[in-house]
């Protein structure tokens, strides 16, 4: 039974031909990557290796190196340069942007965590599980686009969390996704859409919305005077 499919099915809804793109690593590959990694790969991560192993579509993190072929330079630039990665975890991608991507098996082996790391060692979670951030960002890559208005939506104000922002959203139409957890919120209504998370190094929410312009103008206005809003063009 594949794991993977009911993601794949999930991306097809959200972009139908993005499936097309996709193409698989082989086993040698994956072997010689786990072996580097020195950690078993959980199921799931084996089979997205299979399936996207070379190219995944963007299915995965826009700015990173996620290829295959990448993340075992990168592995062997690690080992000449003696920078060991933390045991059980597992290097998916690389982003200039914020870091190394990890799978950390000793926290769930079946779904790991997806944490941040810098020269290997652990820095905070990015996702609950490799599963909600591949969920989230096909959920990012092929629906923002879509809305004729976006941008970004700052909650400076004392005491803004993720859980004020969970509370409020349904109060206006909005659904939240199951593949949203305790670092991003994801949710969308017929009338546009919102990606919550921290802003890195800051400490206060934003909120990436999407949508109609009466929509994007309800949402600002419900998070109250202290919002800075940069609309995209």
């Amino acid at each position: 039974m594949s794991l993977l499919q009911p993601y794949l099915q999930f991306v097809e809804t959200l972009h139908p031909t993005a499936l097309q793109r996709l193409e698989g690593a082989s086993e040698e590959e994956i072997e010689r990557l786990q072996a580097l990694a020195r950690t078993p790969f959980p199921p799931l991560f084996r089979e997205y290796l299979q399936r996207m192993g070379h190219q995944n579509a963007l299915l995965l993190y826009d700015t990173a190196f996620q290829a295959i072929s990448d993340l075992i330079a990168l592995y062997e630039d690690y080992e000449r340069e003696n920078t060991p990665f933390e045991p059980g975890t597992i290097l998916m991608a690389y982003s200039g942007e914020i870091g190394e991507l990890v799978l950390n098996t000793l926290e769930d082996a079946a779904d790991p965590p997806v944490y941040v790391a810098h020269d290997g060692k652990l820095e905070y979670r990015f996702a609950a599980h490799f599963s909600t951030h591949l969920y989230r960002q096909a959920f990012q890559e092929y629906t923002i686009g879509r809305w004729p208005f976006s941008g970004l939506l700052e909650l400076k104000a004392p005491g803004a969390s993720l859980e004020q922002v969970s509370s409020i959203l349904p109060q206006h139409g909005l659904e939240i996704l199951p593949f949203s957890d305790t670092s991003v919120v994801c949710a969308r209504s017929s009338h546009g859409q919102v990606i919550a998370k921290h802003i890195k190094k800051k400490h206060w929410p934003a909120l990436w919305l999407a949508g109609s312009q009466p929509f994007i103008e309800r949402l600002r206005k419900a998070f109250g005077p202290d919002v800075r809003f940069q609309p995209s063009y």
